[in-house]
Order: C-alpha cells, then sequence, then structure tokens
C-alpha cells in the first residue's frame, strides 16, 4: 500500500538519483520513523562500505518555501535522533518540490538546524538541489564526517542487511527502447527476464535523466505496480507465473488492460470496487456535467484513481478506500501518517459525540506512549547504538502527557488540545487510543461521512435504485 503519493514519489525519484551516480540506495523497511534510506558510496561499480543516512520528504505540506530556500520544521524527538544517527553516519534531509519535481538537500547537524519557539528548523538553500555535482559536495561531506570522528562505527547490522538483500530482493531495470518502448527487467536467483510492455511514450513524458515515466503520466505508478506484484509471488515462489500473467494482460489489451489489472489486485482485500466501477462512475459524472464523450487519462494510486480532463484533474475515492487507508494506520499505530494524512478536526467530532472517561482514557494513552518510546529506543539502539540523546526527549513528551493528563476533564476536546501540545507524537497516539476505545468501525464510518460528505466532495451513483452499485466521491484538485 502507497502511504503518500507525494512520499512515494520522492523517495523513487531520490533512489534513482543516487543510483544514477553508481551509488547504493537501500530503502529502509519501515516507515513510520526517522530514516528512510541509507545510500552507500559506489566506486567503479563497487560498493566501498560508506553510508549516508536519508530522510525523504515530499509535498508541500512538509517545508515552507521562502526567498532563501526551503525551511523544513521537525520536532525535538526527531532532532535527537537524527543527531544520535548522526554520530555515525552524515543525514541528509531530502525534499522533492511538487511544483517542478526538483529535489533539495541539507544535512542535518548542530551547525545547520536552528531552534523555533516550538520545534526545530533547517534552511535548505535553493543552490542545494540535487545534480551532477552535487555528487562531489556530498563526498564531501562524508570525508569531512569521517575525519571528525575517533571511532571506527559498526556496520554489522547494515552489512548483515546488504547481503540479505542481494540474497532475496529481485532487481528491476525499467528501461525506454526507442524502438520497443517500454521495458521491464527482472533478475532474480541467477535468472532474468524482460518484459515488454507493448508501449512507446513521447519523448516529453519519459524522464531520461530518472529512467521513468514523469511524475503525472497516467502509467507512471503503473509500472511501479508491476515490482510489487512481482514481489509479493517471488515470496510465494511462484513469480515466473507472476510475469506470465503480466505478459497475457498485456497481450489481452496493452499497457490500459494491465493498469486495470493490477489496480484490482491490489484491491482485492480490501472491499475497493473494480476499476470498472471507477469508471461507469467518472462517465457519469462527465454526462451530469454536460462532458458527455469527453476524451479523459486516469492514474491509478493505491485505492483511488486521479482523472484528468481538458485542464482539470479529478480524484475518485470511496469509503471502502478510506476505510481502508484508515485502518491501515491505526493498526500498524503509524503516527506520521496518522499526523499527516489524516484531519484532526474530523477526529475531533468523532471523540465529541461521546467523549470517554479520564479513567478509562490515560491507561490506554499511557500504554501506547510507552510501547512508542520502548520501539524507539529498540531502534535506535539496533541502528546507532547509544540512545544517551533519547533522553531529553522522552522526558519532554513525558511532561506534555502529565500536562495533557492533568488537564483531560477541564479540556473538553481533547484531541485539539493534544495537537497543540505535540501535533506529531502526542496527538496520533491520542487518535489511537481513543479507536482502541471505541468501535473501530463505527468510527471509520463515522469519519468517511465527515470526510465525503461535509466537505469538498461530490457524491456519484450511477443507478439510485440498485443498491448494489457502489457509491463514489469525486473532487476537483490543483493540477
Amino acid at each position: 500500500m502507497l502511504n503518500s503519493r507525494t512520499e512515494r514519489k520522492a523517495i523513487h525519484t531520490t533512489g534513482n538519483y543516487f543510483t544514477e551516480l553508481g551509488w547504493f540506495f537501500r530503502e529502509q523497511p519501515i516507515l513510520d520513523f526517522g530514516i528512510d534510506a541509507f545510500v552507500e558510496i559506489g566506486k567503479k561499480g563497487r560498493p566501498t562500505g560508506n553510508f549516508i543516512a536519508l530522510q525523504v520528504k515530499g509535498g508541500k505540506s512538509n517545508f515552507h518555501k521562502n526567498k532563501k530556500g526551503l525551511t523544513f520544521y521537525f520536532d525535538e524527538t526527531h532532532k535527537e535522533y537524527w543527531l544520535e544517527v548522526g554520530k555515525t553516519f552524515p543525514v541528509l534531509i531530502i525534499i522533492q518540490d511538487p511544483s517542478d519535481d526538483s529535489l533539495y538537500w541539507g544535512r542535518i547537524s548542530n551547525e545547520t538546524i536552528k531552534e523555533t519557539p516550538k520545534n526545530w528548523k533547517i534552511l535548505i538553500p535553493f543552490t542545494n538541489i540535487l545534480r551532477s555535482k552535487s555528487k562531489a559536495e556530498i563526498e564531501s561531506i562524508l570525508t569531512i564526517h569521517r575525519s571528525s570522528n575517533d571511532y571506527s562505527p559498526n556496520y554489522d547490522y547494515l552489512t548483515k542487511a546488504l547481503i540479505e538483500e542481494k540474497v532475496e530482493k529481485p532487481f528491476f531495470i525499467v528501461r525506454n527502447h526507442n524502438e520497443e518502448g517500454l521495458q521491464v527487467f527482472v533478475n532474480f536467483n541467477q535468472q532474468s527476464k524482460q518484459i515488454s510492455l507493448n508501449y512507446k511514450p513521447s519523448k516529453t513524458d519519459w524522464d531520461n535523466s530518472k529512467k521513468e515515466l514523469k511524475w503525472n503520466h497516467p502509467y507512471h505508478f503503473t509500472v511501479t505496480d508491476i515490482e510489487k506484484y512481482i514481489s509479493f509471488f517471488i515470496e510465494e515462489e511462484s513469480y515466473v507465473e507472476a510475469i506470465k500473467n503480466i505478459e497475457l494482460q498485456i497481450e489481452n489489451g496493452g499497457i490500459k488492460k494491465l493498469s486495470e489489472f493490477l489496480f484490482d489486485w491490489n484491491n482485492r482485500s480490501n472491499d475497493v470496487p473494480k476499476y470498472s466501477f471507477f469508471i461507469e462512475a467518472f462517465e457519469h459524472f462527465l454526462k451530469e456535467n454536460n462532458g458527455e464523450g469527453k476524451t479523459y487519462e486516469l492514474q491509478t494510486v493505491g485505492e483511488v484513481i486521479y482523472f484528468r480532463v481538458d485542464d482539470e484533474e479529478y480524484v475518485v475515492n470511496t469509503s471502502e478506500g478510506k476505510t481502508y487507508e484508515l485502518k491501515y494506520f491505526i493498526e500498524n499505530k503509524a503516527y506520521g501518517e496518522i499526523y499527516t494524512m489524516t484531519n484532526e478536526n474530523i477526529w475531533s467530532e468523532i471523540y465529541l459525540d461521546a467523549g470517554i472517561e479520564k479513567a478509562k482514557f490515560i491507561p490506554e494513552m499511557h500504554n501506547l506512549w510507552e510501547r512508542y518510546w520502548k520501539d524507539l529506543y529498540e531502534r535506535i539502539r539496533k541502528e546507532v547504538g547509544s540512545t544517551k540523546r533519547l533522553d531529553k526527549s522522552k522526558e519532554r513528551s513525558w511532561r506534555q502527557f502529565q500536562i495533557f493528563s492533568e488537564s483531560y476533564n477541564e479540556i473538553g476536546d481533547i484531541i485539539k488540545y493534544a495537537y497543540a501540545l505535540d501535533d506529531m507524537t502526542l496527538y496520533p497516539i491520542v487518535v489511537v487510543a481513543m479507536m482502541n476505545i471505541f468501535d473501530a468501525e463505527v468510527c471509520y464510518d463515522e469519519y468517511c461521512e465527515h470526510e465525503f460528505y461535509t466537505g469538498k466532495w461530490e457524491s456519484i451513483c450511477t443507478d439510485d435504485e440498485d443498491e448494489s452499485k457502489p457509491i463514489f466521491h469525486i473532487k476537483a484538485i490543483e493540477m
């Protein structure tokens, strides 16, 4: 499942950049805090054992643009974590500006970050754009970092992970052949397979520097979904059959048919309506708005489909898709995603509808708080070694928890209060605590009702008399 359209794009683009340098990009499998990937410097195609840690961000909500550059804000916990990691590896923050897809980078260190009244920030100047000359600049950072440390870091856990990756993970390459068009190459366990997608994009659709279809291209995610699909069947030891299934779809209807097949497969277990129902709903919307017969393009992304017609773009979603997304966040305690991708005002409405007694809420919240910090300490201990710098952040968080607890009965709206105290950590913990106490399925229904029926969404049902027909929700979005 995609955590976020913009976040996944930023990570993918960053990975392509470093791969083009001849370096080795290793995305971290856990996506809820701290470090998104490690890059190992390569020399003449060989790994060198020298690593850089990356935190990658995408989307306008992650930075503030001013005349000098991009300002990125973060909390005390992240600051302490990154500085602790920085004892062993240089830590870079990489931000993708969605307005032009440019990647900007800055180093997280005591010298580059500044404290704000509430949290911390780093200014990344516009000159710090990832380009060809950035290779030498980043290498110089690594050289300075190594010379400033008089100890030998422990690379054992990384080395083990990289060895396992070479053995277990497939190798995917996407190419745009001048005559044959898009091709995907899969290499696994010394077996290679070429898949021709029977689709030739125009020169303006293909980003040759990144070796991928451009971000807004209708089949950008179809190509990435191929890797996801094949990887699933590798775990089932039947990836050759999976490749045959892909080739069959292409044979029967080209890349468009493949896009439909992968969308339905991705949503096979979450009750999201079939691809064909999305098409029917959007065409019904066009007909109702004097647009019948208009040509449109579409792009499948996770549980939703984006449609483009003329100079407008629309997103079509469902309660089933939104419920699946919310359930994933809550059940996996994906606190970062709860903070960035859900609406605190809706959670507030859900809480205020019933309320929860303090004697019931605070123990549940305290258990989650303890688990959060236990997991964070274990991760830093594994990835870095020392956890000393975390102590200060935990003490600060504990004080916030105590303030929250003491004020609980007087506040009324505990969701917004937690958001004001600590929006990145305390607030999502409070949301999960609430969902653990309430009937979660009822809450998901309430969230979807607030999301789709009180905002800018328009509801679509192709046949009001047929109760079996799914209900879709559509809204226009900025191009």
